[in-house]
C-alpha cells in the first residue's frame, strides 16, 4: 500500500512540474508516470528484500511446478487482457470521435478518467473477494460458494448504483473540475452519464470474471475480459456509429456492457460448480 500510494503521490506532484514548469507537454506526463512507476517498483523490491522473511526476488530461489504455472497464467492473463482492452476501447472511441473535433476527444478523455473512479472501486471489491471465492470453491462448499458470490455481486452492484447516481447528478461539476470550458463541460457531462449508466452491469461482469479466475476456469474469464471492451465493444461502436452517429459512439460502451452481462450469465449457467458432497 505504501509503495502504491507513494508512486501515485509522486505522479501527481511530477505531472504539473514536467508538463508546465519544464514545458514538456504530453511527454512530461508520460515521463512523470514512468518515473513514479519506477520509484514504486523500487520500494516494492526494497520491502521484499529487506522487510520480508519469507518472500524473495531471486529467480534461483523460485521453483514453480508446471501445473501451478498454468494456474497462475489462468488468473493473470484475463487480468492483463482487461487492461489491454481498456486501452483498445479508448483508442477506438477517440478514432471515431476525432471527426467531431478535438473538444470531443478532450471531453471523452476527462469523462473516462472520472468514470474510472467507479471502476477502480469495483475492481477493489471484486478482486478483494477473489481469495474467499477460491477458498470455498477449493473446499467444495457449494452453498457457501453461492452465498459468497451473491454477496460480492450485491456489494459491487450497490456501490456502483450509488456512485452512478452521484455522477449523474454532479457530472457537469466533475468535468468542470478538470476543465472549465463550456463546450467541454457540456459534452463531457453527457459522455460521463452515458459511460456510467451501465456501470452496475460492468461491475457484475467483473465479479463473474474474478469468480471464474478463482475457479481456474481460464476460458470464460478470458472471453469476458476480451469482449467487454474488446470484441463486443468494437462491433458495437462500429455499428452504432453508422446508425446513430455521435450518439452511437457515446452509447457503445453501454450496449457492450449489456451484451457482455448476458454472455456472463450464459457462462455462469454452464460453468457454475455443482459438487456432489457439499460441506455445510
Amino acid at each position: 500500500m505504501i509503495a502504491s500510494m507513494v508512486g501515485t503521490g509522486i505522479n501527481i506532484v511530477l505531472n504539473p512540474i514536467f508538463i508546465f514548469t519544464c514545458g514538456l507537454g504530453a511527454a512530461g506526463s508520460a515521463l512523470a508516470t514512468v518515473t513514479s512507476n519506477v520509484i514504486g517498483d523500487i520500494l516494492m523490491i526494497y520491502f521484499l528484500r529487506v522487510k520480508s522473511k519469507k518472500l524473495s526476488t531471486s529467480i534461483h530461489e523460485t521453483k514453480i511446478s508446471r501445473k501451478l504455472q498454468l494456474e497462475i497464467y489462468a488468473i493473470g492473463i484475463p487480468a492483463s487482457i482487461t487492461n489491454i482492452m481498456a486501452t483498445f476501447a479508448m483508442a477506438m472511441t477517440n478514432r471515431f470521435l476525432i471527426a467531431y473535433g478535438a473538444d470531443s476527444v478532450a471531453a471523452m478523455g476527462i469523462a473516462l478518467k472520472a468514470n474510472m473512479i467507479i471502476n477502480m472501486v469495483m475492481v477493489g471489491f471484486a478482486f478483494g473477494a477473489q481469495p474467499l471465492i477460491g477458498y470455498v470453491y477449493g473446499a467444495k462448499d457449494e452453498a457457501r460458494f453461492n452465498k459468497v458470490v451473491k454477496f460480492d455481486i450485491q456489494v459491487v452492484a450497490s456501490l456502483a448504483i450509488v456512485l452512478t447516481v452521484l455522477l449523474f447528478i454532479f457530472a457537469p461539476h466533475v468535468i468542470r473540475f478538470f476543465m472549465n470550458d463550456p463546450q467541454i463541460v457540456s459534452e463531457g457531462a453527457m459522455m460521463l452519464r452515458w459511460l456510467s449508466v451501465s456501470t452496475t452491469l460492468a461491475g457484475t461482469v467483473l465479479v463473474f470474471t474474478t469468480m471464474f479466475q478463482s475457479m481456474g476456469k481460464a476460458n470464460p474469464a478470458f472471453w469476458l475480459s476480451f469482449c467487454r471492451q474488446g470484441l463486443i465493444f468494437g462491433i458495437a461502436i462500429t455499428i452504432l456509429t453508422k446508425l446513430f452517429g455521435y450518439t452511437g459512439i457515446l452509447a457503445a460502451q453501454a450496449l457492450a456492457d449489456v451484451l457482455t452481462f448476458i454472455l456472463a450469465l450464459i457462462f455462469y449457467h454452464f460453468y457454475r460448480p455443482h459438487f456432489k458432497n457439499n460441506n455445510h
